[in-house]
């Protein structure tokens, strides 16, 4: 988590949540590991080739709701894959 609260530029409690959703997801598995004195670490599980970005942007960003339907029309989200977005 440090290492990406520094290289986001964000603080921790703004993180955790976001790390949450993605680990709800099974975008994110956390480790397991014993290792004294180190936070836990993050693997990615989703393929970016082929993982549609639609559930994390309704879970986190702009839900499908009828106000933002032509927004997400028009701007062609449901079809947006990760790999894009990275």
């Amino acid at each position: 988590m440090t290492g990406l609260t520094q290289c986001l530029q964000v603080d921790a409690l703004q993180l955790e949540p976001v790390l949450e959703a993605l680990v709800e997801l099974d975008w994110l598995g956390q480790l397991q590991e014993e290792r004294d004195g180190t936070e836990a670490r993050y693997v990615l599980l989703a393929d970016p080739d082929t993982t549609l970005m639609t559930p994390m942007l309704q879970n986190l960003l702009l839900p499908g709701e009828a106000s933002t339907l032509n927004f997400w029309k028009s701007g062609r989200l449901e079809h947006m894959i990760m790999r894009d977005a990275l």
